[in-house]
């Protein structure tokens, strides 16, 4: 356990400081896009936005070590996978929620997150690598495929994407119960768009989810188990715990509210996407204890 923690001593900051570097750079590539920094609440202090956000990208960078030491492959499959995941989770989906649940231009959020992205991808795949050579790419993906027949993979698949909004509603009602009057209110940029606009994005976020997360499930080495952990944890701090610690100016028990919620969302998530599509087999790699890289 204390080699564990050491190796990650080093790699954590390493992958923090990458997705750093991209959100800086994003920043100054914005105006050559024709976009300008999506505006703070009148709430948020700049001061406050940038510590959360430092401690935010150290979680980031935490949750996907577990996940880039269990994906099969070399260096460039690896990293794609990471890619697609960070990509999706922390760019695309946060700019389709800050669209639709608040104020904030999504656009501008989805081109900020996907620089950080790719430097966080590149760097996790390099320092976080499996401890011992497995399966290549291209056999483990026919080994993964055919594992099921055609119309097994069809149902799994539309299975897989009903899973999320079905998820989504049954932890989202009780919370719209707790939080919702500040959504109907718009108190701190929030805005509650209608139902039906809810469950099409809910849909479009599930094909996207699925996207991300299919190249870790059918590259992934590790057991059934450590599948649903890594995964449900990356899920949470990505899609939940990386902006509710930035979101300092919303009161505490929204944020608490929605933290538990994402938790749940996320977990329940991950263990559907397990039970439907892993398939067993891998030879349960672990990042080695001590390497110059690896």
């Amino acid at each position: 356990m204390i080699r564990v923690a050491a190796h990650y001593l080093w790699k954590v900051p390493l992958c923090a400081l990458a997705y750093m570097v991209g959100m800086v750079g994003g920043g100054v590539l914005l105006p050559s896009l024709g976009m300008k920094l999506p505006d703070m609440p009148a709430q948020a202090d700049p001061q406050l936005v940038a510590l959360y956000t430092l401690i935010a990208t150290v979680a980031v960078a935490a949750a996907t070590g577990p996940v880039a030491c269990a994906i099969r492959g070399r260096y460039a499959a690896r990293g794609l996978a990471l890619f697609l995941f960070a990509a999706v989770c922390l760019s695309i989906n946060t700019a389709i929620e800050a669209s639709i649940f608040t104020k904030v231009a999504g656009l501008p959020v989805a081109a900020l997150g996907i620089l950080p992205a790719l430097l966080l991808a590149a760097t996790a795949a390099l320092v976080f690598r499996p401890g011992k050579k497995g399966e290549t790419v291209l056999r483990s993906l026919r080994r993964f495929f055919a594992s099921h027949s055609a119309g097994q993979w069809a149902w799994r698949i539309l299975a897989a994407i009903l899973a999320f909004p079905i998820i989504y509603f049954a932890f989202g009602m009780p919370v719209g119960l707790l939080v919702g009057e500040y959504y109907r209110q718009e108190q701190f940029g929030l805005t509650l768009p209608p139902l039906g606009t809810v469950i099409v994005v809910q849909l479009v976020r599930s094909v996207l989810f699925l996207a991300a997360t299919f190249p870790i499930v059918a590259l992934w080495s590790g057991s059934r188990l450590r599948l649903v952990l890594a995964l449900g944890a990356a899920l949470f701090v990505f899609v939940g715990l990386f902006g509710m610690i930035q979101a300092h100016w919303l009161p505490a028990h929204i944020r608490a509210v929605h933290t538990v919620e994402i938790l749940a969302d996320s977990t329940v998530y991950a263990l559907a996407l397990a039970a439907l599509l892993f398939v067993p087999g891998g030879n349960g790699n672990r990042c080695p204890s001590r390497s110059s890289l690896g």
